[in-house]
């Protein structure tokens, strides 16, 4: 630790550790609300490219630090050139990872539970338009779709999450088939998107609580 550069890299990244972990416990949530995750993503990468210009609170005590330990400054210029490198190279893979994330967004106008009954009308019209186009879908056969299902679901609005709706739209497969094939198609892969993998590690924390080395039955 005797390294004025050591002391700098590792303040730097509780700073970016801290902010990627509130990214991080937005996907944690077991039901996240999509219209979140676009603008979570796009604040967490404009956060971590103004390190580039003011330091965050870890990194803001770094002479401090360095003075009360007796490490000299030295290498600033090349330090804060590495700095830049890391930063760019971090904020290009998240915007590389998370590439159509507007289009997750756009799938949170699904959930009919979040909607006043009197702004349902035209919502979602937009966000629609968006996802046929993504997923090569016929948009005229997807919007009409779109609008009889709000005017059918009207009367229970509250109850609208992604999972009742599908539930509803399969009970008369045996009979007369899914009735909106397209709006199915939207609501499955709003139902299978998988942002998190959290409930899963929990159930594994929790067995590792109690099948142990010494107790595995």
């Amino acid at each position: 630790m005797k390294q004025y550069e050591k002391l700098y890299y590792i303040l730097l990244l509780c700073d970016m550790c801290a902010t990627l972990a509130r990214l991080t416990l937005l996907f944690e949530q077991e039901n996240v609300d999509l219209s979140c995750v676009y603008p979570q993503v796009h604040s967490t990468i404009h956060n971590i490219e103004k390190m580039k210009r003011h330091p965050g609170p870890y990194l803001s005590k770094v002479e401090n630090m360095a003075a009360s330990l007796g490490i000299e400054k030295r290498n600033e210029e090349k330090v804060k050139e590495v700095r830049d490198k890391f930063i760019v190279s971090l904020t290009d893979h998240l915007e590389e990872r998370l590439e159509h994330i507007e289009v997750v967004s756009a799938l949170s106008v699904l959930d009919l539970s979040r909607v006043p009954a009197n702004q349902c009308t035209f919502h979602g019209d937009i966000e629609i338009s968006q996802l046929s186009n993504h997923l090569q879908l016929p948009e005229d056969d997807v919007l009409f779709e779109w609008n009889d299902l709000k005017e059918k679901f009207n009367p229970v609005l509250s109850s609208c999450t992604r999972k009742f709706m599908l539930e509803k739209l399969h009970e008369t497969k045996e009979t007369t088939g899914i009735i909106n094939p397209l709006m199915n198609k939207l609501l499955s892969i709003h139902q299978t998107l998988i942002l998190s993998t959290a409930p899963v590690e929990r159930v594994f924390s929790q067995v590792k609580l109690i099948v142990t080395e010494h107790r595995n039955s």
